[in-house]
């Protein structure tokens, strides 16, 4: 475990790639590590490799508490986001919700909605529209 400039919070690195992950993933080594965690902190978080190109996700949340899914605003598409939630069912995981990132926003435009959160208009809001 190594401390990290955050008070409480540590850090567990994964080292060198091992040749096998998954079957090191779905060990009885594993399970006993999270075991330990959850006894020694009150939160342990897994960054794991996305779930569609590897399995390494969807046997991480089948020995956790939960998953959540990370979606990339404007990048991660309807068919990806369904197959991902489909593959964390099929593996007996339970999603305990969906964390979007956004990236960098695409140029804005004059006014109005553009292609990420903002949102300007360059009239002044009416007394009904205020309510």
């Amino acid at each position: 475990m190594q401390e990290t400039k955050h008070d409480g919070v540590h850090l567990l690195a994964c080292g060198p790639l091992p040749p096998n992950p998954s079957e090191l993933l779905a060990s009885e080594t594993a399970r006993r590590l999270f075991f330990e965690l959850r006894g020694q902190y009150d939160y342990v978080v897994i960054d794991s490799p996305p779930l569609l190109p590897v399995t390494d996700g969807a046997l991480l949340a089948r020995i956790t508490d939960g998953a959540f899914l990370v979606v990339r605003s404007n990048r991660t598409t309807v068919d990806q986001v369904a197959q991902s939630v489909d593959n964390l069912r099929q593996a007996d995981a339970r999603i305990l919700g969906t964390i979007t990132v956004a990236n960098k926003p695409v140029k804005r435009r004059a006014r109005g909605y553009d292609d990420s959160y903002y949102y300007e208009s360059s009239k002044a809001p009416s007394a009904r529209e205020k309510s």
